[in-house]
């Protein structure tokens, strides 16, 4: 479901005349350093390999957070600010209705909904990763959608339940404390 808004963000970030050829469209060379860290990356986190007869090897695969215990900490100190437009979270906040905007339009476009109805989204599915206090879920659902919103900081999901649970419309968001991994 997430490559549509790959494919958004670069039909509307890549100026006219780019194309896929263009350098700076070009995926990072298999030499660079960042496919290097990439590639050791995804050889840390492969599952083990099934051996000839289909016995598998006693390797247990290891998979690595990306979830950096800082960042846990300093959301979870602010928690309690996600509503507050004046806070620690105003920039999210100013910037909210143009996100909405282009995800509203965006959607819109690949789904074949009319982008002028009162609840577009009815009948898709979204789920919010990251979701904070519901910032970005409760417009999306407002929209008709129905909305799962995950993120790592239990904190953050019971401020986005507290909140959604103010309004109608919001009050049937699912919200999980979990990560994507």
């Amino acid at each position: 479901m997430a490559w549509w808004i790959h494919r958004g963000l670069r039909r509307a970030l890549v100026p006219r005349g780019l194309n896929s050829s263009s350098p700076l469209l070009r995926p990072p060379a298999a030499s660079s350093p960042y496919f290097s860290s990439l590639q050791s990356r995804s050889q840390e986190n492969a599952a083990p390999e099934s051996g000839i007869g289909g016995s598998t090897s006693s390797k247990t695969a290891s998979f690595r957070s990306s979830l950096n215990p800082t960042e846990v900490a300093k959301f979870a100190a602010i928690a309690e600010t996600w509503w507050d437009s004046q806070g620690p979270f105003k920039p999210l906040h100013l910037m909210n209705p143009t996100r909405v905007s282009f995800i509203r339009s965006t959607l819109c476009r690949h789904f074949r909904k009319d982008p002028f109805s009162v609840r577009p989204f009815e009948g898709l599915k979204i789920i919010d990763v990251g979701c904070g206090g519901g910032i970005l879920s409760e417009p999306l659902a407002r929209m008709g959608a129905t909305v799962t919103g995950i993120d790592a900081v239990e904190k953050n999901i019971k401020i986005a339940d507290i909140h959604a649970a103010l309004d109608p419309l919001t009050s049937s968001i699912e919200y999980h404390c979990t990560t994507a991994a």
